[in-house]
């Protein structure tokens, strides 16, 4: 089904969503900041006991070194602060790694205007709703289908979006895509995430280029030591994600409610949703990888760029039908799911589903 060429801009009066009541949502932020910082300061506490067990072991004679006692005292008090720290400076800081990186810039409002008059008006409405001001929109100069928000209040958010994604969706999905972007900022589930991304950026870019630096060396030492220090950022990107998958995995329920009560049109987020399948499936089939944008930021992504290589691979083979078939009626989904940063993507084209037929609407 084709998405119609255009959507009112005020909502109809008896499409209503009923929202969940948001203090689950809080408290899992809070049990992941509580999780990630233990960890964090399990991991810095074990290192530095282990550099002092080094230096008692390589300089035990002609003299004996007993190490540094300020290893041996517990920081968790340092590791909060900073955790704290990074949350508050994440809006800035991933500012200036996705300018200097990906050559992310400010996308004008004049330009909404002149392309997606819609996009625009959905913003401004929302925004004059909630008695917010605007917030930041960043366009990334890349093909590359991608989306977030990162912040930690509706003055701080900023939302990304890469050329690729404007050049490609309707209006009415763009429309759908702020929606949901907005819905995280309308329920406060960015501060935790937005602090942890900034961790796993650096981890994981890290990791990408330290690897493909090592590939490029001709001597084989540097090609092991780089290879070497490349997993271990590797491992720690990959435990920090998991840190992060039950809220994720949450907000995503979340928003998916709330965006319907800001944008309620449940077709264009099923249209929204196969587009980018469809998209992140064919960007690594063209590049033969996964863009290191796609790793990094898997957490704050609508969609989860891993969770859609396999239906993207093969959408256009089967129907919609089949593929939503595939994903609710799998006895073992819930178990396969258990490292997945979102929700299963047929449950949620079903979801939509059940709320279009609720309110008639082809779907």
């Amino acid at each position: 089904v084709q998405p119609p060429s255009t959507q009112p801009a005020v909502a109809p009066k008896n499409r209503r969503v009923r929202l969940p009541k948001p203090y689950r949502l809080w408290a899992v932020q809070a049990l992941t900041a509580i999780g990630g910082l233990w960890l964090i300061h399990w991991g810095l506490h074990q290192s530095l006991q282990h550099v002092n067990d080094v230096i008692r072991f390589v300089f035990r004679w002609p003299f004996q070194l007993q190490g540094f006692r300020v290893f041996e005292r517990p920081h968790l008090g340092l590791v909060f602060i900073a955790g704290v720290a990074v949350m508050l400076a994440s809006p800035w800081v991933l500012d200036r790694l996705l300018g200097g990186w990906y050559q992310q810039n400010r996308l004008s409002s004049r330009v909404l205007q002149q392309h997606h008059t819609e996009v625009l008006r959905l913003l401004r409405r929302v925004c004059r709703q909630r008695q917010w001001q605007l917030p930041e929109l960043r366009l990334i100069p890349s093909a590359v289908p991608i989306c977030f928000s990162y912040g930690w209040s509706p003055r701080t958010v900023r939302i990304v979006v890469s050329q690729g994604l404007l050049d490609t969706l309707t209006d009415e999905e763009l429309s759908a895509l702020y929606a949901y972007e907005l819905a995280h900022v309308a329920n406060w589930d960015l501060p935790v995430l937005s602090g942890l991304v900034v961790l796993l950026c650096l981890l994981y870019s890290g990791y990408w280029h330290l690897a493909r630096w090592g590939d490029d060396r001709q001597n084989a030492w540097l090609r092991w030591g780089s290879g070497v220090v490349a997993s271990i950022l590797y491992g720690l990107f990959w435990v920090l994600h998991k840190v992060g998958l039950w809220l994720s995995r949450l907000r995503g329920d979340y928003c998916d409610r709330t965006a319907l009560d800001l944008f309620p049109y449940p077709e264009q987020y099923q249209h929204l949703l196969l587009a980018l399948t469809r998209q992140i499936s064919a960007d690594m089939k063209q590049r033969g990888h996964l863009h290191p944008l796609l790793g990094s930021f898997d957490l704050l992504m609508p969609l989860s760029s891993r969770q859609a290589i396999s239906p993207g691979s093969f959408i256009e083979q089967v129907t919609i039908s089949r593929l939503v078939a595939e994903d609710c009626l799998n006895p073992y989904r819930y178990w396969l799911m258990a490292n997945n940063s979102h929700a299963i993507l047929g449950e949620r084209l079903l979801a939509f589903e059940r709320w279009a037929n609720q309110w008639r609407i082809p779907a």
